[in-house]
């Protein structure tokens, strides 16, 4: 594990990539892998840096806190708490589908969602979701970055929003890393990416 200090504040971070990344929660535990790797949380937030701006935003796990650096920081006038409420209902209706084994359908998603929260966040174009809960183009752009990094797709794309809950919805640890126990006879830095930020 590596780390630097930044404003007097310490950060501890892998340097190898991650192989759990999109690993079920209950995956993890079922086949006794929780029982072979002892994880971290690291207490800092992500940081978020744009070349022009002179000091990094602080990517807090806890919504009222992102919320608050967002509109110091960056002048965002929107909700990420809403955003992060919201993301969040989608992650439990597709994390049940896998955990039951079943296909989700959109049939399935605005019975339990709601016909609004469908349209917007899996049928929808990720350009439209960044604009109902964000003003600030900083926001837009570190929030959507999901979308860019998966693959060749526009963010108005019809399904690109479905692309950010879905990455969410894997990892096992959300923005962890993990260690490897000797058990293994390897000791692997891993880091599992997560839009839960």
């Amino acid at each position: 594990m590596e780390s630097f200090t930044h404003n007097n504040m310490h950060y501890q971070y892998p340097s190898g990539a991650s192989v759990l990344g999109l690993m079920q929660d209950f995956v993890f535990k079922e086949t006794g892998l929780s029982r072979k790797l002892q994880t971290f949380v690291p207490e800092s937030p992500k940081l978020a840096f744009f070349p022009n701006l002179e000091r990094p935003t602080y990517i807090h796990r806890d919504p009222h806190d992102l919320d608050l650096e967002l509109r110091n920081k960056w002048g965002e006038t929107g909700d990420a708490k809403a955003f992060r409420a919201d993301e969040s209902k989608i992650i439990n209706f597709i994390q049940s589908g896998y955990k039951a084994g079943r296909t989700p359908s959109i049939d399935e998603a605005n019975s339990k969602l709601g016909k609004n929260m469908v349209d917007l966040w899996i049928k929808g174009d990720a350009r439209s979701l960044m604009d109902h809960y964000f003003e600030s183009d900083y926001s837009k752009i570190y929030m959507a970055m999901t979308v860019t990094e998966s693959g060749p797709v526009s963010l108005s794309d019809k399904y690109s929003a479905f692309t950010i809950p879905i990455m969410d919805s894997g990892s096992v640890l959300t923005d962890i890393m993990d260690l490897f126990t000797k058990e293994y006879g390897i000791s692997l830095s891993l880091y599992l990416k997560s839009i839960w930020s």
